[in-house]
């Protein structure tokens, strides 16, 4: 039916963005991970992934102007969008809340719709997930404009101290459905 096509296209949609999400917003970071070269008053900056390419002058501000609207688009959009469907729907998650056929149905149709998002988590930890987004977008793009050369150990203790907080974060909450998982 159209609702089932509708449903497939949401769940291969959601499954996609998942999988590339992490990928696209690191290429996205590193190309505003850029450090001076030259002698003292006549350092240049250029760009740590391909040191032929010059920042801040040339080609490297229209690649630049496009990562900003990917930044806007992708990093934040997508969290965002996922957010603001599951916040609409967040009456229907909740099966044991459903007490007419007709929020049954609604449930159902959430389900089919956003469930690869919500559907680890206990209800009341629907938005987990985006959690999960945002940590792990913290510990590949985040290390990449905190870390390099100097700044190695302010990577490594920002790595530790992003899990240490989920560790503990997971261990509070208990978020997952399956008691195994927290």
């Amino acid at each position: 039916t159209k609702e089932s096509v509708k449903t497939g296209f949401f769940t291969l949609l959601s499954l996609s963005l998942y999988t590339v999400y992490v990928g696209v917003a690191t290429r996205v970071f590193r190309l505003f991970k850029c450090a001076k070269v030259g002698p003292a008053g006549e350092e240049t900056w250029y760009l740590t992934a391909d040191y032929t390419v010059e920042c801040f002058a040339g080609e490297w501000n229209a690649t630049a102007g496009l990562a900003y609207v990917c930044m806007v688009v992708f990093v934040v959009g997508i969290p965002l969008g996922q957010f603001l469907a599951l916040w609409t729907n967040r009456r229907w998650i909740d099966e044991r809340k459903c007490t007419t056929a007709e929020h049954l149905r609604k449930h159902l149709h959430t389900k089919l719709k956003y469930g690869s998002i919500f559907e680890a988590y206990t209800a009341e930890s629907y938005y987990f997930d985006l959690i999960d987004l945002l940590r792990r977008l913290v510990l590949t793009g985040g290390l990449i404009m905190v870390g390099g050369g100097e700044n190695a150990v302010a990577q490594v203790f920002l790595g530790i101290l992003v899990c240490a907080l989920w560790l503990c974060l997971v261990l509070h909450r208990k978020p997952y459905a399956s008691t195994w998982d927290n």
